[in-house]
Parts: C-alpha cells; structure tokens; sequence
C-alpha cells in the first residue's frame, strides 16, 4: 500500500469519527468503530490523525457516560486542557508553522460545541463559537470549515429561541447555513445529516415564534 493511500484512507476515517455519531448509529459501535481506527493509525503511524480524531472519541464516551464530566472532553481518549495547551502559543495564536496543531485545535472546538450544544448549555456552546469566530481567519484555508458552520448555526439558532437577541442570532444562522450550503452544492455531502439536525432546529424556532 502507498504511503499516500494511507494518509488518505486516516483522513477518511477521521471524516467518519467525526460523522458517526450525527448519523444515527449506536454510541456503543460508534465507539468499538473508533477504537478499531486507533489500531489502524497505530499500524500505519498514522498519529498525527489519530491525535485529531481523539475529540470525536472523547466526545462519544462523553454521550456514553464514560467521563467524569460530561462537559469536558477529559477521559480515556484525551485530555481536553492539556490537547489545548500544546496547540496555542503564549499570544493566544495557532501555530500554524504545525498543521496537526492547527487541526487538533479546530476539532477540539467543533466536537466541544457538538458536546455542549447536546447537553443544552446553548450559551457555553456560543462562548465557544465566538472564540473559534475570532481565530478562524488564521486557518480558513488550511482546514475545511464545514463543521464549524453546521455547529455555529446549530447554536445560534438555539439562542435565537432562548436569548433576547433573536434577531441577531438568526441572521447569524443564515450566514453559516448559507457557507454550509455552498460546500454541499460543490459535493461535501458528509454535512447532509447536520443539515438535517439545522432544519430541525429552524422548525423548533419558527414553532416558539408561531
């Protein structure tokens, strides 16, 4: 097998890390899925993708109930301070002279919203989102931004039903539900099952409003 066969067959499997559990499958085979990917990584000294599919792990024994507290991607699979503190420098920049660092970063953040956007701690998940807003220039064109729409506009249309800034936030929507949109018409079909998790979301809103 060639090494670039390799590197993008881990990619695919982080894809699929990250997907699962909006897909509908058991957390429990999703989990048995994902450990299955570390041994595949580990074969191939595939770490550095194996270090970004960690959240999505941590994020699905969070769901399961296999972590100390749900709200913090700390368990088996990763530590959610120390991930995060050997990817930013002192000046609270990415490092983006390091891509995995760059990548770790970003999917901390997108499976941290995803977790806390579950839970209901809407206003967690938009403290989150504006952090990742106000980095995100640095690596719009190193890492595809499709989860972070989704994620974003998954929680402000939830604060647009439980804030006073209901206008705000839905305008906030729209934009990242346009840019997701966009990606889908140019064929990342992976975001179908989060497009289906936003129109749930939009109904729920204009429900409240009707």
């Amino acid at each position: 097998m060639r090494h670039g066969d390799v590197v993008q067959g881990a990619y695919a499997l982080r894809v699929r890390a990250c997907l699962g559990v909006f897909a509908g499958m058991h957390l429990a085979e999703h989990e048995r899925e994902l450990l299955g990917f570390n041994d595949f990584y580990i074969e191939f000294k595939q770490h550095a993708t194996m270090k970004t599919q960690a959240p999505w792990l941590q994020l699905t024994q969070n769901l399961l109930g296999k972590a100390e507290n749900v709200l913090v991607l700390t368990g088996d699979a990763m530590d959610e301070e120390e991930t995060l503190a050997g990817t930013m420098s002192t000046s609270f920049s990415i490092r983006d002279e390091n891509p995995t660092s760059v990548f770790t970063f970003y999917n901390v953040h997108y499976a941290k919203r995803a977790l806390l956007y579950t839970f209901g701690e809407f206003e967690m998940a938009d403290d989150d989102r504006r952090l990742t807003t106000r980095l995100g220039g640095e690596v719009a064109t190193v890492y595809p931004k499709l989860y972070d729409f989704a994620f974003c506009c998954l929680t402000c249309l939830a604060m647009a039903r439980y804030s006073k800034r209901t206008r705000y936030y839905k305008q906030q929507a729209s934009v990242y539900r346009k840019e997701l949109l966009v990606r889908t018409e140019h064929g990342c079909v992976n975001c179908v099952p989060l497009l289906a998790l936003i129109s749930a979301e939009k109904r729920a809103l204009k429900d409240k409003s009707g």
